[in-house]
């Protein structure tokens, strides 16, 4: 688990401008450490920014991107809810008062052990995408609310997750639906990452309305609780960069979604790549 010695942060006025602040530390400390200059402000503006653009999403930060306790700390304040990958990303989101319903535990894969944790704690929304981790969540965690992974990769990216994650949006996830009822496990809703940084914002929308689809052929089996779209991340986080055209397309797809389906997502970099330096 990440620990701090408070001893090496060092707080600057906001007048000063970044190129400052770094001959500062390198004039009187860390002349052979690396490390980072962080502008907390800068986070809290993007979560402005993105609750103003698409308030009706709820951002789930992904802590694997930058596990840095302070901005946990930010966002946990904020009321900001997370994306975990892991048992320790867990307990660090924890550590600051977040409870298990503001948590997902987004890998679809996970060991035995972290997913009796997530039970022990009350993490109970995780992602599958594949048959044999819905009989590890029967056997150890059958009151998990299953968050079923599709693939869905933007023409434009240079990080295509679907390599790794996520189940053919065709017969595949039709299979995993059916064997989700058969368990009797409660299928909760269905995710995407069209890949990061997402260089085509049309694929949010093209992601969604397959999500819309599985929805319906989920209730026409009598899977009657899925009540989640997690439209995942990808969005861009760099200076001079902003949500407007993925927000307009994602705002204009879900405008018709029954009021008891909830949209989240899992911004990462999109919170602290302008932030970090």
């Amino acid at each position: 688990m990440a620990q701090y010695n408070f001893n090496e942060i060092k707080v600057f006025d906001d007048s000063m401008n970044d190129m400052d602040v770094i001959k500062t530390i390198t004039d009187t400390v860390f002349q052979e450490k690396a490390f980072y200059i962080a502008n907390i402000g800068n986070v809290i503006q993007k979560h402005d920014e993105w609750i103003t653009k698409m308030p009706s999403v709820a951002p789930h930060f992904a802590v694997k991107c930058n596990p840095d306790l302070t901005v946990i700390k930010v966002l946990a304040a904020l009321d900001v809810c997370f994306d975990c990958a892991s048992e320790q990303e867990i307990k660090l989101v924890m550590q600051h008062g977040v409870h298990g319903d503001r948590i997902i535990f987004a890998h679809p894969t996970k060991y035995p052990s972290h997913i009796t944790y997530a039970k022990k704690v009350g993490v109970k929304q995780m992602t599958v995408d594949n048959e044999s981790e819905l009989f590890k969540i029967k056997d150890l965690f059958p009151e998990a609310k299953i968050v079923i992974r599709i693939r869905c990769d933007a023409k434009n990216t240079p990080t295509v997750l679907g390599l790794k994650f996520g189940c053919e949006s065709n017969d595949e996830t039709v299979r995993l639906i059916h064997l989700t009822k058969n368990l009797g496990l409660n299928l909760h809703g269905f995710s995407f990452h069209v890949g990061s940084p997402c260089g085509e914002p049309e694929a949010y929308g093209r992601a969604i309305e397959i999500c819309k689809q599985l929805i319906t052929v989920s209730k026409s089996i009598g899977c009657d609780n899925v009540q989640l779209i997690d439209i995942g991340g990808g969005f861009p986080g760099e200076s001079g960069t902003n949500l407007d055209e993925i927000a307009s397309i994602v705002n204009e797809t879900i405008r018709d979604l029954d009021p008891t389906i909830r949209v989240i997502s899992e911004p990462g970099s999109y919170f602290v790549s302008s932030s970090f330096t």
